[in-house]
């Protein structure tokens, strides 16, 4: 067997042990977690959440990085994650031993981030209620009851501690119309870069991963059916162009002053003026503030430009590009 079988099994081994542990320590606080839940609910959110959105392999996630590191914001970090059952309480237990302090986590791998207090995508605690293999999500495919526990663990972590709650779960991009219905007020961050690049980072992964360039990864839009099954390089194209035009169609619909959209490129280039814009929208629609939770200080950003392509396979993709996106 191969050394890549033997890798995948003992993370599986250790990702479902250490789930195992992880609902062990959530059982127990589960009730008072309901109790404490009660208080909240009828609360209005104090902040409007904030959602990081886009294809992936655009950027996001150092882009989500400096986000919560910087600023006075919550966000969903590791421990919570692992202990999504009883979020509210993780929130609190997190507060207890951060402090809130800056994470200094500004390295990932697909979008995994390494440390408790680092940010993370928080799956786990939206497929507790959403399906796991079909990420678009309309308005009336979830329940009212789950749509209330939604909003209502969310507002809770909100009020408790005063400030924005961002999230940097790209699936949310498909799910634009359900967030609509539970937090009306939310504000997007959609991210975008250079389809060129975005296309061949999803086929090196694809490759590093599954050593399948056919293997689907990531984000499954509602076009999904579609395209499972076309040539690779035309498949992640039209993945990346069908995620953008549903949320690009949805923040129109339901959104249309609520978010911000911009190039990673310009982030590279300057990203104290992306934060600039992105903060002053924010407050102009909500008439609040987020302040600096540290000095900013950024790491150099580095955009690169190389091919991972061969030479041919690089001219094809440029024409399924081209293509897909001038007929889009």
């Amino acid at each position: 067997m191969s050394c890549n079988f033997f890798n995948r099994f003992f993370k599986k081994f250790k990702q479902k042990l250490k789930l195992f542990c992880f609902t062990l320590i959530s059982l127990p606080l589960v009730p008072p977690e309901k109790l404490c839940l009660r208080k909240y609910k009828g609360q209005t959110i104090q902040y409007s959440p904030i959602f990081i959105i886009g294809a992936p392999r655009v950027g996001s996630t150092i882009f989500y990085e400096y986000f919560t590191n910087y600023f006075n914001v919550s966000y969903i970090n590791n421990l919570m994650d692992n202990l999504h059952q009883v979020l509210f309480s993780a929130s609190i237990l997190s507060e207890i031993l951060f402090k809130n302090k800056p994470h200094d986590c500004f390295e990932s791998s697909f979008g995994d981030t390494q440390g408790m207090n680092a940010p993370s995508e928080s799956g786990d605690f939206w497929y507790r209620w959403l399906p796991r293999e079909r990420h678009f999500v309309d308005f009336d495919e979830v329940g009212e009851k789950h749509k209330q526990e939604i909003g209502q663990i969310l507002t809770a972590i909100t009020n408790k501690f005063n400030r924005p709650l961002v999230f940097k779960n790209m699936n949310c991009g498909q799910r634009i119309r359900l967030l609509k219905e539970i937090f009306p007020g939310a504000f997007f961050i959609f991210i975008k870069r250079d389809p060129l690049y975005v296309a061949q980072s999803i086929i090196k992964t694809r490759d590093k991963l599954y050593q399948d360039r056919n293997h689907w990864w990531s984000i499954r839009p509602k076009e999904y059916d579609e395209l499972k099954d076309l040539d690779s390089f035309e498949q992640v194209v039209q993945q990346i162009f069908f995620i953008e035009k549903q949320i690009e169609e949805d923040l129109k619909n339901y959104f249309s002053n609520n978010y911000h959209l911009f190039y990673y490129e310009e982030f590279c280039q300057n990203p104290e003026k992306i934060f600039d814009v992105v903060l002053q929208k924010y407050q102009s629609l909500t008439n609040l503030k987020i302040e600096y939770k540290k000095k900013f200080n950024l790491p150099e950003l580095y955009l690169s430009k190389s091919n991972y392509l061969k030479d041919s396979e690089l001219e094809k993709l440029q024409e399924v590009i081209k293509k897909v996106f001038l007929k889009g």
